[in-house]
């Protein structure tokens, strides 16, 4: 069975996601914003995050998909039903939240209690750094990332190690080591 995903290992995909992001932002910023407008064309690329996000964070397959498979819905009705960008900014957290809580499950109201003042950090972080433009964009992304990093050094490990199911390749690859350690 898989090791829970380390404090470390999680902030640092947590900080490169925030990166690429962050980045690919200003590229999908300059492509689109003409297109769609700035506001439309961030809304749609905050979308695309909040679901890629749980697919780079997840200690295994099995809890990406899972994550995945809750964060599109939840996105696809965010961009449907929120009436701003500004709006769509704070569902986008919050399905951010929703979905990294479902896959790090620890004690719930100390999941909770993280999430929510993470949430308000973030979110104050991206405002007081973030802009209009591209670039501020950028800043204010990867600004909130940093502080969605410290997730990981706030929560105890994996309490349900029990219930996760290991990966059929990785069991298989245990079942051959093991062979061969009785073998020699």
């Amino acid at each position: 069975m898989k090791a829970p995903l380390k404090p470390l290992h999680g902030m640092l995909r947590t900080l490169a996601f925030g990166a690429v992001a962050a980045l690919g932002v200003v590229a999908w910023q300059l492509l689109f914003m003409h297109l769609l407008g700035a506001a439309t064309s961030f809304s749609l690329y905050s979308a695309l995050c909040c679901c890629a996000f749980p697919i780079a964070i997840a200690p295994n397959l099995r809890a990406a998909l899972g994550a995945f498979a809750l964060a599109v819905p939840l996105a696809g009705a965010m961009l449907v039903f929120t009436p701003n960008a500004t709006t769509t900014l704070v569902c986008c957290a919050l399905v951010v939240a929703l979905t990294r809580a479902a896959m790090f499950r620890a004690q719930v109201a100390r999941s909770v209690v993280v999430e929510v003042v993470l949430f308000v950090l973030a979110l104050g972080a991206a405002r007081l750094f973030g802009g209009g433009t591209p670039f501020g964009l950028g800043l204010g992304l990867w600004s909130y990332f940093l502080v969605q990093s410290s997730y990981f050094l706030c929560l105890r490990p994996h309490e349900r190690q029990a219930d996760m199911v290991a990966d059929a390749f990785e069991t298989a690859h245990d079942r051959a080591l093991a062979l061969l350690e009785r073998r020699a």
